[in-house]
């Protein structure tokens, strides 16, 4: 396997393939080392907490345009984070699926699709739409599955579409109908208005329920060609202006094929229907007019659908339930350990699919890996961390005390009474107050006024201290201090310790500490960069200024920060501190300057 470095230095450019200006992916065709290979670069989303820093990581403008309140321009900002992946060497297989492809618009008139779709259709294999069946008996994704009307003429099922992001205003659905004989627009009758009526009214009811949308905000709409020929409805919110099929030549308004058929029965069966073809498609059907063959390109495509998404190799062995992807078991395992392996941050880490980037949900991918990586995800991604800490002589963390399932008790008041004599040793009101046998209802506000006083008169802290067998400081991790901060404690077991090893460790802890600005938490460090990550609360800040950490927190040398001035040249030229393991050449240069 060739490093991606090495790749990108020796990669010779030779055209580019695709360039998609919507999605901001670009795919080039070059060479390394006299071996096709194939570089795809996509411009990332912006991440949430990415979103207040923009204003401020907008380094320079350029073609800068003022008009009275509105101005433009291109901005260059710091952190501009690209997406890069490699395909080397790469096979021809693998340039045809990236190549962009010229669209035609074709009007196909009801002899054309006698002639050549129809033929088409009836060639595909049931397998091919397996899937589709195995949503309408409910073997495969029955828990996405909004809606489901079992009805043999008129039924239907409703679930999110593949490319649904899960928000309101990318609201994509899909209606799947029961019967099977309605294979594209051309199949649509009079007959089938009951069906299509039903689709509309219950897709106008389900909007309005599940995501709060007016009929006035959804387009329903039908493909032809259709992406997989067995009758389904796409419904999308308005807001979604990009959605994927809405545009002229692809997609017709459910409504306006209500209308015609109402008007025309037989309409889709005379009209001449226009769509978008690939110049590829295009060039198949013409070749079979003049009664070419192309068996050798068909069984080329059909080797590589059958193939894993990854390696282009091997056999698929799974296909994901959510997006159609298809990998091989070698190549998906390998993949979801390798992300599972890296998820150890303070963020809880989605698995989505190598192919479309689309979120996998865990009880699907939990199905081809072993146990042992699905626990360690779940190690790694728990959504709290826990506010734990160790006891300082057994290095042990200390689990709080559990509680006991409830029991019933003869007499709860002489039990309170006895547990309460453990506890409060010479507290002897309270043993006496629960000591009785039996309380009566008018006695009962009189022992609360009691029980509360006496409680407020307690030092809590002082009688948990004696109670427990260990308390410890989760600031600090060492044991509780009361009236003592951290920092006052740190220093007094310094001063009245003998152990030469405890005393140093406890001076390095206090010079190397700092509190978490956000949780108070004492933090070790005294290496590495300014960014720090609360592995408690998980706030980033600044170890220098400790303010939360933006661009201006230098990670080598804050701004915010005002540091002494030297008398020495060289020791003003910088005070940044360098990585571990790099030379620190501004030390070489004014040791040999002096020397």
């Amino acid at each position: 396997m060739a490093s991606i470095t090495r790749v990108l230095n020796n990669f010779q450019f030779e055209r580019v393939l695709s360039n998609d200006v919507r999605t901001k992916l670009v795919h080039l065709l070059g060479y390394v080392d006299d071996q096709k290979c194939i570089l795809t670069f996509e411009k990332t989303q912006f991440e949430n907490e990415e979103m207040p820093q923009l204003p401020a990581s907008v380094a320079s403008f350029d073609s800068v345009v003022e008009n009275n309140i509105y101005s433009w321009a291109m901005g260059q900002v710091e952190k501009s984070q690209m997406r890069v992946k490699m395909i080397y060497p790469a096979t021809d297989v693998h340039i045809a699926k990236y190549e962009a492809q010229t669209r035609l618009m074709i009007h196909e008139t009801p002899a054309d699709y006698e002639r050549y779709t129809l033929p088409y259709i009836q060639s595909i294999p049931a397998s091919r739409t397996q899937w589709v069946q195995n949503i309408l008996d409910g073997s495969s994704e029955a828990d996405r599955v909004i809606y489901r009307d079992n009805d043999p003429e008129t039924g239907f099922v409703v679930l999110p579409d593949m490319k649904w992001d899960g928000t309101q205003e990318n609201l994509y659905w899909v209606a799947i109908a029961i019967r099977s004989d309605i294979s594209s627009l051309r199949s649509l009758r009079g007959e089938h208005l009951g069906l299509l009526r039903k689709l509309r009214d219950k897709s106008y009811e389900l909007v309005k329920e599940k995501a709060n949308l007016s009929p006035e905000q959804v387009r329903l709409f039908v493909h032809y060609q259709p992406s997989y020929y067995h009758f389904h409805l796409h419904i999308t919110a308005i807001t979604f202006v990009d959605a994927p099929g809405v545009v002229s030549g692809q997609a017709h308004l459910l409504t306006s094929i209500i209308d015609h058929l109402e008007h025309f029965p037989n309409y889709y069966q005379l009209a001449t229907i226009p769509f978008l073809i690939a110049t590829k498609l295009n060039r198949k059907v013409q070749a079979e007019e003049d009664g070419e063959e192309e068996e050798e390109e068909d069984e080329e495509l059909q080797r590589w659908s059958e193939r894993c998404s990854i390696c282009f190799d091997a056999k698929l062995d799974l296909c994901l339930d959510f997006c159609r992807d298809q990998f091989c078991l070698p190549c998906f395992q390998r993949y979801v350990s390798e992300v599972v392996k890296s998820s150890w941050g303070l963020c809880v880490t989605k698995i989505r699919c190598p192919v479309c980037r689309l979120h996998i949900p865990q009880t699907e991918w939990t199905r081809y890996v072993p146990k042992s990586i699905s626990d360690l995800y779940d190690k790694f991604n728990q959504p709290y961390r826990s506010y734990s800490r160790c006891c300082p002589q057994c290095e042990v963390e200390v689990i709080p005390c559990a509680f006991e399932p409830e029991r019933y008790y003869p007499s709860r008041s002489r039990v309170i009474g006895s547990t309460l004599k453990e506890i409060f040793k010479n507290d002897d009101p309270f043993i006496k107050l629960f000591e009785k046998s039996e309380w009566r209802n008018s006695t009962l506000v009189e022992v609360h006024h009691q029980v509360v006083e006496q409680l407020l008169r307690m030092d809590l802290k002082q009688k948990a201290q004696e109670v427990s067998r260990m308390i410890l400081m989760l600031d600090c991790g060492y044991e509780a201090h009361i009236n003592r901060t951290c920092e006052e404690n740190m220093n007094y077991l310094i001063y009245s310790n003998k152990d030469h090893d405890l005393i140093q460790t406890l001076a390095w802890a206090l010079e190397n500490s700092q509190r978490c600005p956000s949780c108070s938490i004492m933090i070790n460090r005294d290496e590495g960069c300014n960014k720090v990550d609360c592995t408690f609360c998980g706030f980033t800040f600044c170890w220098e200024c400790k303010s939360v950490w933006s661009n201006k927190c230098g990670f080598f040398d804050c701004v915010n920060v005002k540091k002494p001035r030297t008398a020495d040249r060289f020791q003003r030229q910088t005070v940044d501190r360098t990585e571990l393991g790099v030379p620190d050449i501004s030390m070489i240069e004014s040791r040999l300057f002096l020397n």
